[in-house]
């Protein structure tokens, strides 16, 4: 990183903290973070629940492009770049690198107390990359090509929501069900590695949308619909 782009984004930072809906956003985040890792240490990897919780702050994370997006001051600013494309992607870098890294040391210690690799507990780090990736592209489409976003909202639905059916909530069905029926889930390290590269494929898709489109003006309809939503 060069001295002008480390300035960059330390100023821009400083301006994002000013945006629109920043306290609230930072709030659910950290909300959803702590019931995620919460619902994942109590359930041990019985269900997805935690593994839900922990993906779906992706949604708070992108969030915050949008929030500085429609300020006139951002559009016009020399920060414009940072602020929509380097600061967001560097979040969800950091924060699905961390949140991935500790629910894999998670899942290895349920392995190692069950005594044997058990597919139901390492398929949960494919459902995490995969699921945070969906959230996070939705949020970034959806206020600015809405067809692609509400498309991609149908797909998620159609694969996440029976995770919500059978005897109990957050089952392994859906999505879940698919992955965790992955010949690669029978090997930890197979799959940690796996999961791994979706984080990874996960913040490089969400750069190269959000150099892309951050340009592209949101949608006045559907933002305030999300404004009157904070309220």
């Amino acid at each position: 990183m060069t001295d002008s782009m480390g300035k960059d984004l330390k100023v821009g930072w400083g301006m994002l903290k000013n945006t629109i809906m920043f306290k609230s956003n930072a709030a659910l985040l950290a909300l959803f973070t702590v019931i995620g890792f919460v619902m994942e240490f109590t359930t041990k990897g019985e269900n997805i629940m935690g593994v839900y919780f922990m993906a779906i702050i992706g949604l708070y994370v992108s969030q915050f492009l949008n929030g500085v997006a429609v300020s006139e001051m951002v559009q016009s600013s020399h920060y414009k770049r940072a602020l929509l494309v380097d600061i967001p992607t560097i979040m969800i870098a950091i924060i699905q690198l961390v949140e991935y890294c500790i629910l894999a040391g998670l899942r290895y210690w349920y392995c190692a107390q069950a005594g044997e690799v058990t597919p139901q507990y390492t398929s949960g780090l494919l459902f995490f990359g995969c699921f945070f990736f969906m959230i996070t592209i939705y949020n970034l489409l959806v206020y600015r090509v809405p067809v692609a976003g509400y498309g991609l909202l149908a797909i998620i639905i159609i694969s996440v929501i029976p995770g919500f059916t059978g005897g109990r909530a957050f089952n392994y069905t859906g999505i879940a069900g698919f992955l965790k029926n992955l010949p690669i889930c029978n090997n930890y390290w197979y799959t940690f590695a796996t999961g791994l590269a979706i984080v990874i494929i996960d913040v490089v898709v969400f750069y190269i949308l959000s150099r892309i489109l951050y340009k592209v003006p949101l949608s006045t309809r559907i933002w305030k619909r999300a404004l009157e939503r904070q309220k």
